[in-house]
């Protein structure tokens, strides 16, 4: 991960991070904590595709 790559991920991906982490906040919120664990691992995955 380069260090560009890491200032153009904050600043141009702040919007979609924090639609990310509301989605995750609101789906552990419904469903139990095993599977909210897994939903972040899920958001982790998805938001790993904005780097490329």
């Amino acid at each position: 991960m380069n260090f560009r790559s890491l200032i153009y991920y904050l600043g141009w991906f702040n919007i979609p991070l924090i639609g990310l982490c509301l989605l995750t906040i609101i789906f552990s919120y419904y469903s139990g904590h095993e599977t909210a664990i897994n939903s972040y691992y899920i958001v982790l995955f998805i938001s790993s595709f904005f780097y490329f």
